[in-house]
């Protein structure tokens, strides 16, 4: 009895294609949204900004400006999206996408440490604000605490899981001593740059494998 060889589809053969479109699309179309308004279409660049508004915070002081008018995205998540749209372009090249391999997700975690701790420190001066920093610490201990017991159970605890976790009170250490953190957008694009670079190297090359073994290219 013959068995009869899956054949992928066009999308599942070009699901690179597709994610990088999506990328560019996502990113494109906040930094379209301000040139709109510049030469007055607001009825497209209103709906542009509306609809962002509600996966991303917009703060004027976190955010570039083009003609002007701010970008319906902020500066972090901006640079996220056009670093993801560009390793995709990268990871394209036949260079590249047959020759990398998944990056470990315990490595991945450190890719996720810098923006933690950027964004976290502006998470946490904000939250001083209305919740005493000894509540924090009380909060973080114990979170800490039951996700170590938890990995720890099922073999999972790692120095680049307990280097992870100490992001966080890290993070209280400073904003205590330094009585607050603002971080600029040279730092966020930077650390959305490496948490962009492990989510590549971590993901694409996973989809790459599971679709060649899937059909036995």
């Amino acid at each position: 009895m013959s068995l009869v060889k899956l054949k992928p589809s066009w999308a599942e053969n070009h699901w690179l294609f597709f994610v990088n479109l999506f990328f560019l699309f996502y990113f494109g179309l906040p930094v379209l949204a301000p040139i709109l308004l510049a030469y007055d279409y607001e009825l497209l660049a209103y709906p542009i900004y509306k609809i962002y508004s509600y996966l991303c915070h917009q703060m004027p002081s976190h955010s570039h400006f083009v003609l002007g008018e701010q970008v319906a995205m902020c500066q972090r998540c901006l640079a996220i999206y056009i670093s993801m749209f560009i390793g995709g372009l990268i990871f394209s090249s036949n260079m590249v996408r047959n020759r990398l391999s998944p990056l470990n997700i315990r490595w991945y975690l450190l890719c996720l440490i810098p923006m933690g701790i950027d964004g976290g420190l502006q998470f946490v001066t904000e939250l001083t604000v209305i919740i005493p920093i000894l509540v924090l610490w009380v909060i973080g201990l114990i979170l800490i605490a039951v996700l170590s017991l938890l990995l720890y159970h099922q073999n999972g605890l790692y120095w680049q899981t307990i280097s992870f976790f100490l992001a966080g009170p890290f993070c209280l250490i400073v904003v205590d001593l330094s009585g607050g953190y603002e971080s600029d957008w040279q730092m966020r694009s930077l650390t959305a740059l490496i948490f962009a670079i492990g989510t590549i190297w971590a993901a694409y090359p996973l989809l790459e494998q599971d679709f060649r073994h899937r059909y036995g290219s």
